[in-house]
């Protein structure tokens, strides 16, 4: 009789009704509503830059302080030239051709090559000394459709002062061929005694009117072949390096 009465009790207590001599039990406060725990924001990424962001960081140089002639209207018309060119150019392979190549320092004309590119000369075909833009416009074609450089240097010869009326806007529309094979175009205006021989007004007007980079080889074919070295450098920066909005690399 005695379990049977425990029992009851304890079934009362659990039901909440209070029992003679037992304290009645203690309402439990209904749960308050807890905040949401604050979650932290993603970090925020700074997004790589634009090639006209690049291309805006070039440095001005003209030929007539320092012996290079680039900026970043350059750098940009010329990023903007290789997106809408075919892909598959060697961005690092650096071709030295034109009529400046024939002569007896031909080796230094070309220099160093940094780490990962090549420099290299042209076949005899768009080397020789006796090449006119318009030889040159017809013999280049099948070389870059075969070596595709991602840079060709046209080193200019005093030669080409004797050249016809459309002489300049020749040598122009070289560089344009150039850019339609996806490789960048620049001009080595030839040393002369006379800074301002025919010949050496020819291929900087030529430049000009292309809009694309030149240097000079006045002092010398080592002298041209370090500023030719500098110049490459400020292209491979400033040109051919990656922004978001750039050409995808030449493998792709």
């Amino acid at each position: 009789m005695r379990c049977c009465w425990c029992l009851l009790l304890l079934s009362l207590v659990s039901s909440g009704i209070a029992v003679a001599g037992e304290p009645a039990p203690k309402k439990q406060p209904a749960p308050k509503d807890q905040p949401a725990p604050k979650t932290q924001p993603p970090p925020k990424t700074a997004n790589p830059p634009s090639g006209d962001d690049i291309a805006a960081k070039t440095p001005v140089k003209t030929l007539e302080e320092g012996g290079i002639l680039i900026s970043p209207a350059i750098a940009k018309s010329l990023r903007a030239a290789l997106q809408r060119a075919p892909k598959g150019a060697d961005p690092h392979e650096v071709l030295f051709v034109g009529p400046g190549m024939a002569s007896g320092e031909k080796d230094k004309l070309i220099p160093k090559a940094a780490e990962g590119w090549m420099n290299k000369a042209g076949p005899a075909s768009v080397t020789s000394g006796d090449l006119s833009g318009l030889d040159m416009m017809q013999k280049l074609p099948d070389v870059l459709a075969k070596s595709r450089p991602g840079v060709v240097v046209v080193i200019g010869s005093l030669s080409r002062d004797k050249g016809g009326p459309t002489e300049t806007q020749d040598w122009r529309d070289v560089c344009m061929q150039c850019l339609r094979y996806g490789a960048i175009p620049a001009i080595g205006v030839p040393d002369a005694k006379d800074e301002n021989a025919p010949a050496r007004t020819l291929f900087k007007s030529a430049a000009g009117a292309a809009a694309v980079p030149a240097y000079d080889l006045l002092g010398g074919a080592s002298a041209g072949a370090e500023r030719a070295g500098i110049l490459l450098k400020m292209l491979g920066e400033f040109v051919l390096s990656k922004g978001k909005d750039a050409a995808p690399p030449a493998d792709e």
